[in-house]
């Protein structure tokens, strides 16, 4: 239970640091206007379920506006970072990504080992 609710929190504090929450950012007066999506590219009931559930009621709370969690399962989250790529581009639909795999680090520090340019991840 700790455990996993430690790794929640852990993943709720990323996520807000990365996605700006804690900024103040240009934005539009009347945004959001509408219920916003949070998709979640795992199933239901797992780590990241419940970051994305715990986020959504934090920021149900601070926007005002309901944030629902749809969860995409498949293709090892690339159904879900699919489908909130093709999304329309307004706000409206976030994705929770989820990057602490321990294969990630290893294919970074490869990639640097060798020489390549390492991306980052952009925000949409």
């Amino acid at each position: 239970m700790f455990k996993t609710l430690r790794t929640a929190l852990f993943g709720m504090g990323a996520f807000l640091l990365a996605g700006g929450l804690l900024t103040v950012p240009a934005q539009a007066s009347d945004y959001p206007s509408k219920p916003i999506q949070l998709v979640s590219p795992y199933g239901a009931g797992g780590d990241s379920d419940l970051t994305a559930r715990v986020w959504a009621e934090f920021a149900k709370k601070k926007l005002g506006q309901p944030v629902v969690v749809v969860n995409k399962t498949g293709g090892g989250g690339l159904t879900g970072s699919l489908f909130a790529a093709k999304a329309k581009p307004d706000g409206y639909t976030l994705f929770l990504a989820r990057l602490h795999r321990p294969h990630h680090g290893r294919q970074l520090r490869r990639g640097r080992e060798q020489g390549r340019p390492v991306e980052q991840p952009q925000g949409i």
